[in-house]
């Protein structure tokens, strides 16, 4: 049967839970005194889903996201991963990559899909759920899944944007998905989840899915969680083209939709056509080009190489250009950075060295137009590392 698996020894103890996260015992207990609202913030710019609700999102401040980060090193980085999950998690143990495609890839020639999605994922998976996983799944003593808990919850709950959640998003059904994952074998069914979205297939023409969605259902309501009746789509191959995370499955590898490869074309031309360097110096410009760059990337991915190099050189000839506000602003990091190095315990934060990449990657934007100054700032970034 495939399950999850923890392969090391349970930490029974608080000093043992602080030896194995590299941090003193009295920094967790100063970390747990911090009022929950203290604790996050919100996100610089909000996130919003496909029916433009907006969705709940908190970025975890210092010190809990120090915890979160170590907890994920040291304990979800060593997992072993059910090869039925995909999404947010480590390569499996023959390298093989956990994305969007892989997943997708499960299902290729399927005759008949079904895709179910998970409602409001993370804000509904309570704290004693994630507590009963520290405890019964990683075998760790009451003591230490309470202290784990409370590091990684927001308000009883999981919150998207914590660094551990998605870890524990992938981990809740651990105990009865294996089970179902059979099941549906045994009928001839194709099962994977992508964090909250779930896929079934059968190679069977027009399948009846009745009976394994309520299997999966039966399995959500033991987590206290329920299917998204909305989003819940059956199809046959017969009746349409069969997408599984927006590609097509109906050949022996996944691939793109029918036109999207001329959509990204009309792109890359649309961005080609901006010739005057003014505008590429502007932002919107820099936006709608890393945007389009991405898109051109994807083509790699599914052995597009020919389109792809093309496409790559289209967009080199018109690559955005720094300004005189670039080099200012990097500046002005670069300065920051050199006056908070000299505090001490600042230079180790998080958010130091966030804006030390952020800062990183303003410098090397300058290489083109601003050579000597940018040789002399990455010379000065380099004495202020963390």
């Amino acid at each position: 049967m495939d399950y999850c698996k923890y392969p090391k020894a349970p930490i029974k103890t608080i000093n043992n839970l602080s030896l194995h996260l590299g941090v003193d015992v009295s920094d967790i207990n100063k970390a747990l005194l911090i009022p929950v609202n203290s604790r996050y913030k919100d996100p610089s710019s909000p996130a919003y889903k496909k029916d433009g609700t907006k969705r709940l999102i908190k970025s975890p401040r210092d010190p809990i996201r120090t915890l979160q980060r170590k907890i994920n090193t040291t304990l979800f980085c060593h997992l072993k991963w059910a090869n039925y999950l995909y999404g947010s998690i480590p390569k499996g143990e023959k390298g093989d990559v956990k994305d969007y495609i892989n997943a997708a890839a499960i299902h290729c020639q399927g005759k008949s899909v079904c895709k179910l999605d998970i409602a409001d994922y993370f804000n509904n998976i309570a704290e004693h759920h994630v507590n009963n996983l520290f405890n019964d799944f990683f075998r760790f003593s009451e003591d230490v899944s309470k202290v784990l808990t409370d590091i990684v919850s927001y308000k009883s709950n999981l919150v998207q944007g914590a660094l551990t959640s998605s870890y524990l998003a992938m981990l809740l059904f651990w105990d009865l998905e294996p089970q179902l994952v059979t099941r549906l074998k045994y009928k001839g069914i194709k099962y994977t989840r992508l964090v909250d979205d779930i896929t079934l297939s059968s190679n069977v023409h027009d399948f009846d899915f009745s009976l394994a969605i309520q299997l999966v259902e039966d399995m959500l309501k033991a987590k206290d969680l329920h299917l998204n009746q909305i989003k819940i789509q059956s199809s046959s191959i017969s009746t349409e083209l069969l997408l599984v995370h927006g590609l097509n499955i109906n050949n022996k590898l996944p691939c793109l939709p029918k036109g999207e490869l001329k959509r990204i074309r009309a792109a890359v031309h649309s961005i080609s056509c901006v010739t005057d360097e003014k505008m590429r110096r502007e932002n919107w410009f820099r936006k709608d080009y890393e945007k389009c760059l991405g898109r051109v990337y994807k083509l790699k991915s599914f052995g597009k190489n020919k389109s792809f190099n093309n496409l790559i050189n289209k967009l080199n000839k018109v690559r955005p250009l720094a300004s005189s506000k670039d080099l200012k602003y990097a500046k002005k990091r670069v300065q920051s950075l050199k006056s908070d190095y000299k505090k001490g315990k600042k230079k180790e934060s998080f958010a130091y060295r966030k804006r030390y990449f952020f800062a990183q990657y303003k410098i090397g934007f300058l290489k083109v137009e601003f050579p000597q100054a940018y040789l002399i700032l990455r010379s000065e970034l380099k004495k202020v590392k963390p």
